[in-house]
């Protein structure tokens, strides 16, 4: 049976291979206040009942105390809601940039192949996608990120900051070590990326692992 990795687990299991967001993961309330002195802050509701965190309004920039407490109430009442047997509260910081999409697939014909594109909330409005087989070549991930149809976004389109393309071409690359190195994978998505001119960090993950081959 296919296992799943969310939050702060997903992130560890990356953090070798790609930058992540500073996180922090808290069971109750009271942890959540005592951890959170600067804003903003990014709050999420940790549950594996989620999948898409941003449609269930369990993604949130805090921006002072009385927000935290508001969103904190929202998200308890939101996993009642989805009748979540366990649930937490992840803390990360804000991160600003350009938002993408980098996973892994493990294809029936093909093996494991790299996914990237445009990610956030436009993943699905976009559907912008390239897709490789591993192991990748520097070649291969330039021409991924050449062949995207909004690759505008990238280059400081209106007000969001150039993208670090050399940092960008490591993460595509680093996607494809980590599919070769873990071929437990069975689905793993960074969504989003978030690039800007410094640097490309891992801030949401999800991991499918095939527990045969784990």
């Amino acid at each position: 049976m296919p296992r799943t990795l969310i939050g702060l687990d997903a992130l560890d299991f990356v953090k070798e291979y790609f930058p992540v967001v500073r996180s922090k993961v808290f069971s109750n309330e009271a942890e959540v206040v005592s951890h959170c002195k600067r804003f903003p802050v990014i709050l999420k509701l940790s549950s594996e009942k989620l999948v898409h965190k941003t449609e269930a309004d369990a993604v949130v920039k805090v921006v002072n105390k009385k927000h935290l407490l508001q969103t904190i109430h929202d998200f308890k009442r939101i996993a009642k809601k989805l009748k979540a047997k366990s649930f937490g509260f992840l803390v990360q910081d804000l991160v600003s940039g350009v938002e993408l999409l980098l996973g892994i697939k493990n294809d029936v014909s093909f093996g494991h192949v790299v996914v990237f594109g445009v990610g956030g909330v436009f993943v699905e409005l976009f559907k912008d996608i390239q897709f490789r087989v591993v192991p990748l070549t520097k070649k291969d991930a330039e021409d991924m990120i050449s062949q995207l149809k909004n690759k505008s976004l990238l280059e400081g389109f209106r007000n969001l900051p150039r993208v670090n393309k050399d940092a960008l071409i490591q993460s595509i690359l680093a996607a494809s070590r980590l599919a070769v190195d873990h071929p437990e994978i069975k689905e793993l998505d960074i969504n989003p990326l978030i690039c800007n001119n410094a640097a490309c960090k891992a801030v949401d993950v999800r991991i499918v692992l095939d527990e045969n081959l784990d």
